[in-house]
């Protein structure tokens, strides 16, 4: 809360509060695995996370994502937006990525690997993935409701299991019917993973 009370006071448009994650292989891992740190609890994580989305609703940010705040919904992250909404874009340079609306692919990380391939006359693209039609479905309503946008309920494939987890979900607070779209509360961003994979695989434990 001090962080983000010195980052308010020099009136960014735009804040991006991540939660820590530990990475293998990192002195902070092996200090976890002695005992020697201790992190917080999903309870500490869930009740810090609500303490800093009141402190910077208070200061007028608009909670547009689940880790992304904006002093207006027009200062929104639109480099983001792209990857969320699927829209094209084309990376240059080493470990460069790009997407054309079907395909991903990336270049070789390496500077010298990548300026020996120019030099040889060899593809820089060190990998492609193509996309299928479910799985691009999948990514819409994982990615769409990580945001106050939400999706739109004709990407959710209308069934019964279907629309008896969205009532479930809607009774217990976790997401609202705005005219013809599933938008996640406050609490529904949280356990936002979760909500995708209860509407799109049915009955899910999400967490409290």
């Amino acid at each position: 809360m001090q962080s983000i009370q010195q980052a308010l006071s020099l009136r960014p448009e735009h804040l991006s509060c991540y939660e820590l994650t530990v990475d293998p292989g990192t002195p902070l891992a092996a200090a976890v695995a002695a005992g020697e740190c201790t992190l917080p609890t999903l309870e500490d994580q869930a009740a810090g996370l609500q303490a800093a989305v009141a402190l910077l609703e208070r200061h007028g940010y608009v909670h547009y994502e689940v880790s992304n705040f904006a002093r207006s919904p027009e200062l929104a992250s639109r480099h983001n937006g792209k990857y969320w909404n699927h829209i094209p874009y084309l990376g240059l340079g080493p470990s460069a990525h790009s997407f054309d609306g079907r395909r991903r692919w990336h270049n070789v990380r390496s500077v010298a690997a990548y300026c020996a391939r120019i030099e040889g006359g060899q593809p820089v693209v060190e990998d492609v993935e193509t996309l299928s039609d479910e799985q691009l479905r999948w990514e819409r309503v994982a990615l769409g409701l990580r945001t106050s946008g939400g999706v739109a309920r004709s990407v959710l494939e209308s069934t019964s299991a279907t629309d008896s987890e969205l009532t479930r979900l809607c009774q217990e607070g976790l997401v609202r019917s705005v005219d013809d779209r599933v938008v996640p509360t406050e609490r529904g961003l949280m356990v936002a993973d979760a909500l995708a994979r209860t509407l799109l695989f049915g009955a899910h434990t999400l967490p409290r």
